[in-house]
């Protein structure tokens, strides 16, 4: 009874598709555009370990952002779980649908990782409006910033409104949130693993 509530709930809050279990062992991992066979597992170069790896940061900070402002604020989704839902949706670029997706692997940085001040101005003002209902949300942080504004200003609000999100996080949870991080050119010199 308890774990089936408990799936209940994960399919509530993410989605069917994300609880769906097979019974069978899969000979087969499909990772974005890219399949694996089991038996390889032990034998994935350095790059497609990083690639995996920023997969994994990227979608764990979707989740943990929909489960924190589930917490935060419950009667924001109760009302009007979809509205909310994609409100959460349009903070990532693309089809994100807080999925598992077969689409090929991104080639650069978008939304909030972009290096472009204009692409991440964008994104950045959609997790501020999200963010901006939880409790304890900066006053100093209500303004919407301007399609104009300077690099520096687009980077301060950047970091008041992470610094409010990994608090709020670790406030509700007692441990850092998983964040998103850019994507890995060389596997090796981000993770600092070196080549057999």
């Amino acid at each position: 009874m308890y774990s089936s509530n408990k799936l209940c709930e994960a399919a509530d809050l993410f989605g069917p598709e994300l609880v769906k279990v097979q019974c069978e062992t899969p000979s087969h991992i499909q990772f974005r555009d890219v399949t694996l066979s089991l038996t390889d597992l032990g034998t994935i170069d350095i790059t497609t370990k990083g690639k995996i790896l920023w997969d994994l940061y990227e979608h764990n900070f979707q989740f943990e952002l929909v489960t924190l402002g589930h917490m935060l604020v419950p009667n924001l989704w109760s009302s009007q779980q979809l509205d909310r839902l994609n409100q959460v949706h349009q903070i990532f670029p693309g089809n994100s649908e807080l999925t598992m997706y077969d689409e090929p692997f991104p080639r650069k940085n978008e939304g909030l990782g972009s290096h472009e001040p204009q692409t991440k101005l964008e994104f950045m003002e959609r997790l501020h409006a999200l963010v901006a209902s939880w409790p304890g949300f900066l006053l100093d942080l209500g303004q919407p910033l301007l399609p104009s504004a300077l690099v520096t200003c687009v980077w301060a609000v950047e970091k008041k409104v992470v610094l409010f999100y990994v608090q709020s996080f670790f406030d509700y949870f007692g441990h850092p949130p998983i964040i998103p991080r850019h994507i890995p050119n060389n596997a090796c010199t981000i993770y600092g693993w070196t080549t057999a």
